[in-house]
């Protein structure tokens, strides 16, 4: 388990990239930082997160820059349902 930097998102087509405000770390999280082998590596922690819209790729209809959503869990960041606030 180690902690990385990551680059900068950029939103590709059909996609946004959410400036994340508050992110919950549940106790899969914990449990997964105490004790490896749980997730696959390279997941990143933090899954029950809110936030704002900070850019949106083309082909992305319905939802504007500063929108508020919240992510759905146990969907993985990369693969969340997003929902408006």
């Amino acid at each position: 388990m180690k902690m990385v930097d990551i680059p900068k998102p950029v939103a590709h087509v059909g996609q946004v990239v959410v400036k994340v405000t508050p992110c919950g770390i549940c106790g899969i999280d914990t449990h997964s930082y105490m004790h490896e082998g749980i997730l696959f590596p390279g997941t990143v922690f933090g899954h029950e997160t809110v936030g704002t819209i900070a850019e949106i790729g083309s082909g992305f209809e319905g939802f504007n820059i500063g929108d508020r959503l919240r992510s759905e869990p146990p969907a993985p960041a990369r693969n969340s349902a997003i929902i408006a606030e």
